[in-house]
């Protein structure tokens, strides 16, 4: 018997070793029946004129990228070259579960060939993957914001800017009338974390209400062709859903934000010249908010909610 047949390299040295199946007394027999003297001892080899095996690696073009939030919806796309996978019967594999993990967390890539011993490998593609494993560092995944704490100054400033951005927006839309200023001033914040034993929206894991005091002035001219000012304040805001930040701080959010239902209305004794009427009516003006910022509160905070806080900003 060889003391080594596999896994072997040149310079490695083996030992051929005999063994007879015979008991003593058959050997002896054997030996006076033949005339003979049986006498057996190891012999050891040197091991040498082996090839190295032609390897590639299996990693060349290999791409594996990470993307969605973690603890929540964190996981990878692996892109490997078409050679690879078809041609060459590769698999690879992931050693973790990414949805657990975090940015800076390592994973490790194996890359194996089933169905085929290495020898059989070898001699029906002439060569093996060298090497079979390779480390990943985690990166490009999203956190979710659960808490007032975890939202810096710039990732506020960012959000009220986006918000005072959509404002405008819907006010060329709904074609207010012109002549008017309307001043946004952020007082604060609704923050909510979604109870999700009530409500299944991962688009609505979370949202922050951002509440503004709109202080709302008209130039306008009355039935004499005077110029006229009207001013008054009301409550706004703009509920962002599913926010959360990247490796570099920047916010990002989900579906656009939703505000105020419901419309109040302010009347005024002052009466306003209409040019498209050619007459002149008491000034009234419609508006989506609420009279009060305690109002404002309560109507944009989660229905449902393990985490509600209110944080005040002026």
């Amino acid at each position: 018997t060889l003391s080594e047949r596999q896994e072997l390299s040149n310079g490695d040295v083996i030992t051929f070793s005999w063994a007879s199946p015979l008991a003593g007394d058959d050997i002896a027999h054997i030996e006076k029946m033949f005339g003979i003297k049986i006498k057996t001892e190891d012999i050891t080899y040197t091991v040498s004129g082996l090839e190295d095996v032609e390897t590639f690696d299996p990693f060349e073009g290999f791409e594996i990228t990470f993307d969605g939030v973690i603890g929540l919806t964190a996981d990878y796309k692996m892109q490997a070259p078409y050679e690879m996978e078809l041609e060459y019967g590769l698999v690879y594999v992931v050693n973790k579960d990414v949805s657990l993990l975090s940015n800076g967390d390592e994973v490790t890539v194996t890359v194996s060939h089933p169905g085929y011993t290495d020898e059989e490998y070898v001699d029906h593609y002439g060569k093996l993957p060298y090497p079979t494993e390779k480390n990943y560092t985690i990166e490009g995944l999203k956190t979710l914001i659960t808490s007032p704490e975890m939202i810096t100054d710039e990732m506020l400033a960012q959000l009220d800017q986006e918000s005072k951005d959509y404002f405008v927006q819907q006010t060329v839309e709904q074609d207010w009338k012109e002549g008017f200023t309307a001043d946004l001033h952020l007082v604060g914040y609704n923050f909510s974390v979604q109870d999700m034993r009530e409500f299944h929206d991962w688009d609505m894991r979370n949202q922050i209400a951002m509440i503004y005091r709109v202080d709302y002035t008209l130039q306008f001219t009355d039935g004499a062709g005077n110029p006229q000012t009207y001013q008054t304040s009301y409550y706004y805001f703009l509920i962002w859903k599913y926010v959360m930040f990247d490796e570099e701080g920047k916010l990002t959010h989900g579906l656009e934000p939703s505000s105020p239902l419901y419309q109040i209305r302010f009347d005024s004794d002052q009466e306003c010249y209409y040019p498209e009427y050619g007459m002149t009516f008491p000034l009234g003006l419609v508006f989506q908010g609420t009279y009060t910022l305690e109002e404002a509160i309560e109507q944009s905070k989660e229905l449902a909610s393990e985490v509600d806080v209110y944080v005040p900003c002026e």
